[in-house]
């Protein structure tokens, strides 16, 4: 599944309009209906009823709307985890010691490892 198709939708979606929808994803408007055309065959389902000028969801659309909002946030949080682990701001990090290094090395660590790693 393309989310560039899936974002193409959501806009059409929220404005109900290829057009309006086109400038808000700053493309032309026969990216929009193709991608969406593209998008509705891969689905097997119309999402849009044309009507004239005029375009309203289907049932289908209706009930993706959702869904795809919910796809869209989960991988601008996937590209956001992943651009944190990468910068070492997110991650995991192991700890090992002896016992003599409990009461004078590690007590001065503690307080600063929940800065480092937030």
């Amino acid at each position: 599944m393309d989310l560039r198709r899936v974002r193409y939708f959501v806009a059409a979606a929220e404005h109900l309009h290829f057009g309006r929808a086109a400038e808000r994803m700053n493309v032309v408007q026969p990216a929009i209906s193709q991608q969406i055309k593209r998008f509705e065959e891969e689905l097997g389902n119309d999402l849009f009823e044309r009507i004239g000028n005029e375009v309203r969801l289907t049932e289908v659309g209706r009930q993706i709307l959702p869904e795809c909002l919910r796809l869209l946030a989960q991988a601008e949080e996937t590209a956001r985890v992943a651009k944190a682990a990468g910068a070492g701001i997110r991650g995991r990090i192991g700890l090992a010691f002896v016992d003599n290094s409990v009461c004078s090395l590690l007590p001065p660590l503690i307080p600063i490892l929940p800065c480092a790693l937030s």
